[in-house]
């Protein structure tokens, strides 16, 4: 018996579309967590971490804690001293000058990403901004740090932009 196969299209919407968080690597996901953790105030300005007992806390080994801490350096939200020590370095000076270098590079790439829009971007726009609403109105403190991020990641995405990673 010979089995006809239909090519699927773009828009055939038997299949759900993968949330992009989902394909994100191991690493991702740490630098994710460290990088909320951090910027809503779970760890003090000057605070020592320890890769160990981060690994420990989030489940995975030490590897994507590591490679998560050089992404975090690269931002300016840790150092890392002699001997594997890992300072935290996020300040309010810090987090307003980064706020501002941001948006303006955000407002240029808000305007690519205006030009360049897809239907399925304004698709997970619109997600990400009704999820939004939902974890304001619920209060949820970390689920609007993510979702900022994602937005800001979706917006990025959407530009085309390859002068600034998302």
């Amino acid at each position: 018996m010979l089995s006809t196969q239909v090519p699927l299209s773009v828009s055939d919407d038997r299949i759900e579309r993968l949330d992009p968080q989902l394909l994100a690597t191991l690493r991702d996901h740490v630098h994710r967590a460290l990088r909320t953790a951090i910027l809503s105030g779970r760890f003090a300005a000057d605070e020592r971490v320890n890769e160990r007992q981060l690994a420990e806390q989030l489940g995975v080994s030490t590897a994507p804690i590591k490679e998560a801490l050089l992404q975090l350096e690269a931002e300016g939200l840790v150092e890392t001293l002699s001997r594997r020590r890992v300072i935290i370095r996020f300040n309010a000076n810090w987090a307003e000058e980064t706020i501002l270098a941001r948006a303006a590079l955000e407002s240029m790439i808000a305007r690519l990403a205006g030009k360049r829009l897809t239907t399925d971007a304004v698709e997970d726009l619109e997600k990400t901004v009704n999820q939004t609403r939902i974890a304001s109105s619920n209060a949820a403190a970390d689920d609007l740090v993510t979702l900022n991020e994602m937005f800001h990641d979706q917006i990025h995405a959407a530009s085309d932009c390859g002068i600034w990673p998302g």
